[in-house]
């Protein structure tokens, strides 16, 4: 009766664990939670909570940031940690369910977890052998799922770590071009009225591309939203989103007619995005707060200064309030489950570089790429 238990429970533990790396790692489709996967545990509502509760205890800024940073990556290693020694606790009750099947007997569970762990890490000394088809058959097998696992997880690593890259590259651009980094103004202002049609589908165009890839990679791998971006003390992903949002809510609003459609498009795509995060995730949405009139100033005034005929103020600010209502709360509640400041910290860029520079470098890139 013991041996059936022993074989049952070592099935139950294996099938749990090679059923969450395969929904982990292969499928691109958001995780079930469920009382026996460690990666709904970790991420959501689970560890990260604690984890952020600590950060905020850190005072400099820069310290907390790069804290939380390292969440990600080491929840990573935690993850591998844990299916490692559930695979090890699997495959040494059946082991131990098989002692006499070995030579020497296996005397007790200690010495199975030990026989388990030296060949699921291939460093197996010899100094228990299988004697039976059955006994080398899980031998075998404990040996070669040792080894696949790694190589998987590996694969999985970088696999995670070029979506990150990935991620990054358009936010960065967006953050070099405008240090300021909670207004649209550089997109707007640096095209005349006539030019600012093609610009902005162009633009709408390829942060659709980017909203693609988010959803399809960040609630589908549930660690990448934790992944501070590259400049995330000045400009996240998540802050980026809302701005390029911002923009299509007043093209939308003002009924740009070049660029309505791509508007369009990118808004319910972006808001999409959110909506999918704050579900997924199991997020309570903060109530609404109303848009800041500050918010609202800056959308004013940029839209002025490219050249948009607004001739009924409160009706614009009334149809805007209305659309950035749809995603404001989800922004928020999302700022607030990852820890993302909703404003830039303030750094001192000319100690480390020459910002004009990089900025003109930019630009002559830029227009390298555009007459290509």
């Amino acid at each position: 009766m013991l041996t059936v238990l022993e074989v049952l429970l070592g099935l139950f533990i294996l099938v749990n664990i090679f059923t969450e790396i395969f929904e982990a790692v292969v499928m691109t489709y958001p995780l079930q939670h469920s009382l026996f996967r460690v990666v709904p545990m970790v991420y959501g509502k689970g560890l990260w909570l604690f984890w952020r509760k600590l950060g905020k205890s850190i005072t400099p800024i820069l310290q907390r940031e790069l804290f939380y940073a390292s969440f990600a990556p080491l929840s990573l290693v935690m993850i591998l940690m844990f299916w490692i020694v559930g695979l090890m606790a699997g495959f040494a009750l059946l082991y131990w369910a098989l002692a006499t099947q070995f030579h020497p007997v296996i005397k007790d569970y200690p010495t199975a977890f030990y026989m388990a762990a030296t060949t699921l890490m291939s460093a197996n000394t010899g100094a228990i052998l299988p004697v039976t088809f059955l006994a080398q058959l899980l031998y075998a097998a404990t040996a070669v799922i040792g080894l696949g696992i790694f190589g998987i997880y590996i694969t999985w690593a970088f696999m995670l770590t070029n979506y990150v890259k990935q991620r990054d590259v358009l936010v960065l651009r967006f953050s070099i071009r405008n240090r300021s980094h909670m207004t649209m103004l550089p997109l707007l202002s640096e095209n005349a009225k006539e030019t600012l049609t093609a610009t902005l589908n162009e633009a709408f165009s390829t942060w659709e591309g980017w909203a693609s890839d988010i959803l399809l990679t960040h609630v589908a791998y549930p660690v990448m939203p934790y992944f501070r971006s590259f400049n995330q003390w000045e400009l996240s992903w998540l802050n980026a989103l809302e701005i390029m949002l911002d923009i299509a809510s007043m093209v939308i609003v003002t009924e740009e007619p070049g660029a309505l459609q791509s508007a369009l498009r990118f808004y319910q795509l972006g808001t999409q995005v959110l909506y999918s995060f704050c579900f997924h995730y199991r997020l309570e949405i903060k109530a609404h707060t109303g848009t800041h009139e500050e918010r609202y100033q800056s959308a004013f005034s940029e839209l002025k200064t490219a050249g948009f005929e607004i001739t009924d103020p409160e009706q614009f600010k009334e149809n805007f309030n209305t659309l950035r209502h749809q995603y404001e709360r989800h922004v928020a509640t999302l700022m607030h489950h990852l820890a993302i400041p909703d404003k830039p910290i303030h750094i001192d860029h000319e100690r480390f570089f020459n910002v004009d520079k990089v900025k003109l470098l930019t630009q002559i890139y830029d227009n390298t790429c555009h007459n290509k």
